[in-house]
């Protein structure tokens, strides 16, 4: 394969996989523009922990967008069989993991709205839960490393990892400037992204 056409699909295909871990980076985003507006934006300590959440979330996400397609992968070189019994599972998997998250953060927003002090279901959660819950369906995505050999597979992965890094940064940013124009409603919002994204992984 032409090098600079395997470089473009596989930069395509982690745009098109890093799409959950986008929204949910925009739903963090959210909260952290939540938070500013509340008045906490003066200390120090808190830009701190923020930025430092948003690394690990960014690392996490794009962590499991490579591991995830090269599991795929290995399954259909090794276990086929097996990997058409799993495939079918990974929409209702993907469909619980992301509307737990999302219920989770609608009634958090509630009860923000009542007590400003509630801390944030997204610092909370485990991030790897955040991460199998936005990259679970990037494991059928090893089909198409099928005709890749093993070292153009982790070649692709790793392409796919900056690409979900990059566009969950840029998630973020857009995320902390909608949270602050609709800070009383930022958690709320994010759930709801959370849960319509579940649906379209099952539905889809």
């Amino acid at each position: 394969m032409n090098p600079a056409i395997f470089i473009v699909n596989s930069i395509f295909l982690g745009v098109g996989l890093a799409m959950d871990a986008f929204s949910l980076s925009v739903a963090y985003g959210l909260s952290v523009g939540a938070g500013l507006e509340s008045g906490r934006k003066g200390t120090k300590e808190y830009s701190k922990g923020r930025n430092e959440v948003a690394l690990k979330m960014c690392l996490t996400f794009g962590g499991f967008q490579a591991l995830m397609p090269m599991f795929g992968w290995l399954c259909l070189h090794t276990l086929a069989g097996l990997f058409d019994v799993v495939k079918r599972a990974i929409p209702f998997v993907a469909f619980a993991l992301l509307v737990y998250l999302g219920l989770r953060m609608v009634v958090e927003g509630f009860r923000k709205r009542k007590d400003p002090e509630v801390t944030s279901t997204l610092e909370n959660s485990p991030l790897i839960v955040q991460g199998i819950a936005t990259s679970i369906d990037a494991f059928s995505a090893g089909a198409a490393f099928v005709p890749y050999n093993a070292l153009q597979a982790l070649t692709a992965s790793v392409i796919i990892a900056v690409v979900t890094f990059i566009i969950c940064s840029l998630g973020i940013r857009l995320g902390k400037r909608l949270g602050m124009r609709f800070a009383d409603h930022a958690t709320i919002l994010g759930g709801v992204i959370l849960i319509l994204i579940g649906i379209e992984v099952l539905v889809v």
